[in-house]
């Protein structure tokens, strides 16, 4: 991954692509990964930082959805559970399956839950991890030792799965370079070209680092830009109203010491109606998420300090242990992109979760889904442009690609595990300048050499790029991460040569994101 040589390619005068994506989140990467892998020319384009918006903020769970059950929205829990499995055998260094224990206060909720878990099993088939259990309230106990005793009379246990999804959307994107697209962050669209019979034929780009333009030709235009996605609709017809209706998901993030051990709680009963999770995540724990309606769409969304008391009043009825405002390390807040058709278009709605939706100028977008089933997604997506220029591409094989860097038999390199088959070129890093295995900062896992890599070979262009993305310490330690800011700097500077100005600003609006 190369952002200089991605804008080399781009910026050609003879350069004309098949398939340009807008968006480099989960679903504009799986677009662009889908259409490379069938022989397409891509270019993806992303205005900010690679995940920069919901697909790095989600709950970290691969899963089909239990509470769909109760819903009755079976044919949906079957659809993500087969996309799971394609991530445990895709993805194996970043997708694991996970226990999730349900406690429950009667006989009553022990077979309710028990049927349900039952028939979630059911749907996986021979693809899940392990079949559902009960767990004696002494068994709770010794599995969940966070859990507060008093209440319980036992848990059903099920199994799905956890990832670390900035991790996993750096996997796609390397998959689908590696399979010939190209693909740029910062390099906000800014103007849509038609020709004479109103179809879009290119658009035209600004270089966020130089402040260049660029006109692009294309056949097709994908708009996978998420919570942003009216912004583009406008491009294409000023007079398109609003299809995203956004709502919020908050998250806190607690010391290990709230619920140590390596399984997942799931509590069903919150003030919203919504389930919430309790999850061991990198060493500490990951609790929430919220369902809270917005207004308008924040570009940096934060947690209000209602769901924060909500998130906490919630924990605070399972948890030993109590948590407080003051046990709070770090909390971050993700937008749902909830979609409404847009107006004048074809509308090939393939999914409850999700829509696909061609406008009159040949335009395409995608939106709403979740990271589960983000391939099929993109698979559908594909499919629908290919079918519209009748081209003669072969159909998706992305439920069988291994992610770029998953490896056979997991690398001999443990202390990089998620990193695949690059962890040993981690390690070689570290061996030529020992330096490099130094600590961060004293509360995070991570060190000089994940902050190099990040620079040197997976186009890291801000300290926020850095910290919140390539390594997850902002969302882990806001304190420490703000303690390591300066190095990181330091690191940034030298690698991309920063001006003394441009170090200043990158500083001060790194602060202000922790503000």
């Amino acid at each position: 991954m190369n952002r200089d040589v991605a804008l080399d390619v781009a910026q050609r005068a003879d350069a004309k692509f098949d398939v340009v994506v807008i968006g480099g989140g989960a679903t504009g990467v799986g677009v662009a990964l889908d259409a490379a892998s069938r022989g397409l020319k891509v270019l993806l384009l992303e205005r900010g930082d690679f995940g920069s918006g919901t697909s790095s903020r989600s709950t970290k769970i691969i899963h089909g959805g239990v509470r769909y059950l109760a819903q009755g929205r079976v044919g949906l829990v079957r659809e993500a559970l087969r996309e799971r499995a394609y991530l445990f055998s895709n993805a194996a260094h970043l997708v694991a399956p996970l226990p999730f224990i349900v406690p429950v206060e009667s006989n009553f909720e022990r077979a309710k839950y028990f049927v349900g878990l039952k028939f979630y099993d059911f749907l996986s088939g021979k693809q899940r991890p392990d079949s559902c259990d009960w767990l004696s309230k002494n068994h709770l106990q010794r599995e969940l030792p966070g859990l507060t005793g008093t209440k319980f009379c036992g848990a059903m246990r099920y199994f799905d799965g956890q990832f670390d999804d900035t991790r996993l959307l750096l996997a796609i994107l390397e998959t689908a370079i590696k399979l010939g697209a190209v693909a740029m962050n910062y390099a906000e669209v800014v103007e849509l070209h038609k020709n004479s019979r109103g179809h879009l034929n290119a658009l035209t780009f600004r270089d966020g680092e130089s402040g260049a333009v660029h006109e692009i030709e294309t056949n097709v235009i994908v708009n996978a830009t998420g919570v942003s996605s009216d912004a583009i609709l406008k491009l294409d017809e000023p007079t398109h109203r609003q299809t995203i209706i956004p709502s919020q998901g908050a998250h806190i993030v607690l010391p290990k010491e709230f619920l140590p051990g390596t399984s997942a709680l799931l509590m069903p009963h919150t003030p919203d109606g919504r389930i919430m999770f309790a999850i061991p995540w990198l060493n500490h724990v990951l609790v929430g998420t919220t369902d809270t309606a917005l207004d308008t769409i924040a570009k940096d969304p934060v947690p209000l300090a209602s769901e924060i008391d909500m998130i906490l009043e919630v924990a605070g009825q399972y948890l030993a242990r109590v948590p407080q405002r003051t046990d709070v390390l770090a909390t971050f807040a993700g937008i749902r992109p909830l979609a409404l058709a847009p107006s004048e278009s074809t509308t090939s709605k393939v999914s409850r979760e999700h829509r696909i939706d061609v406008l009159k100028s040949g335009l395409i977008s995608v939106s709403g889904g979740k990271w589960t089933t983000y391939r099929l997604m993109a698979e559908q997506c594909v499919d629908t442009l290919v079918a519209l220029n009748n081209w003669p591409a072969e159909r998706s094989r992305t439920a069988h690609i291994r992610l770029h860097a998953c490896p056979d038999n997991g690398p001999s390199a443990k202390r990089f595990f998620e990193y695949g088959n690059h962890a040993h070129a981690l390690e070689d890093m570290v061996r030529n300048e020992p330096a490099l295995d130094d600590l961060l900062c004293d509360g995070l896992p991570y060190r000089k050499v994940h902050c190099l890599w990040a620079i040197r070979h997976e186009m890291a262009r801000t300290i926020e790029d850095v910290l919140a993305r390539r390594t997850r310490a902002l969302f882990l330690n806001e304190a420490a991460a703000l303690k390591a800011a300066p190095q990181v700097l330091e690191m940034l500077a030298r690698e991309l040569g920063l001006t003394e100005l441009q170090q200043q600003e990158q500083l001060q609006d790194f602060h202000k994101r922790t503000n």
